[in-house]
């Protein structure tokens, strides 16, 4: 397999300067001798080792994708079929990027610490936080944090979400228009398909929603 050496000895320059182009580090280099350089490494099918590249930049190329778990539930990324659909675009992105995707799930802020010294990663993405104590560590711990499906509100954090507001709006103004509505017990439900044990959450939604089309409480 070629390495560094054997690319910097047939262009001329020194492995240094083969360094600083597979790192993308070339305001020092000519033109000339990128094209070169690269030619040799594309011809040749060279892969710069990944344990190389972490030590070098005290970082690797890897992304994880990190469900935390509570201690009342269980499960990972690859159980919920919607993060599953979201993980497989993702991996397919920081592929194409020169990364790699790792996902894993973390139970404490010392768990998640722990991954990201042993495996130097680049990012985290993580998945269903709320805005709590284990929210302000995470933003805490010094490396790029992208949240999806997440409740979270702080302009430092990039968090990539669902409308569910706008979805529960647009679903109820859909099922009143269409008089899916039903009376029970002196009152019309517009989810009658939804147990009692979520009755109050129920029409907590249904009221502040039939505010909003401005149809007043039932």
């Amino acid at each position: 397999m070629v390495t560094l050496k054997d690319i910097a000895a047939e262009a001329g320059v020194s492995i240094t300067t083969v360094s600083n182009v597979v790192h993308n580090r070339k305001s020092r280099v000519s033109e000339k001798k990128v094209a070169k350089i690269w030619e040799i490494i594309e011809r040749e099918h060279y892969v710069p080792s990944m344990s190389a590249r972490s030590l070098a930049n005290d970082q690797s190329a890897i992304i994880a994708m990190v469900t935390y778990i509570t201690p009342r539930t269980t499960g990972s990324t690859v159980s919920d079929p919607f993060m599953s659909s979201v993980a497989a675009s993702v991996e397919q992105r920081t592929r194409e990027a020169g990364y790699y995707l790792m996902l894993r799930s973390a139970e404490s802020v010392a768990a998640l610490e722990g991954l990201i010294h042993s495996w130097r990663l680049s990012g985290l993405i993580m998945t269903g936080l709320f805005q709590d104590s284990f929210f302000d560590a995470v933003a805490k711990l010094g490396i790029p944090v992208v949240l999806i499906d997440s409740y979270v509100d702080d302009p430092n954090i990039c968090c990539v979400g669902l409308e569910d507001e706008k979805g529960g709006y647009l679903a109820t103004k859909h099922l009143l228009e269409n008089g899916h509505a039903k009376r029970n017990g002196g009152r019309t439900r517009a989810f009658p398909h939804i147990a009692p044990a979520e009755a109050f959450a129920e029409r907590e939604l249904e009221q502040e929603l039939r505010r909003k089309l401005g149809e007043g409480n039932p």
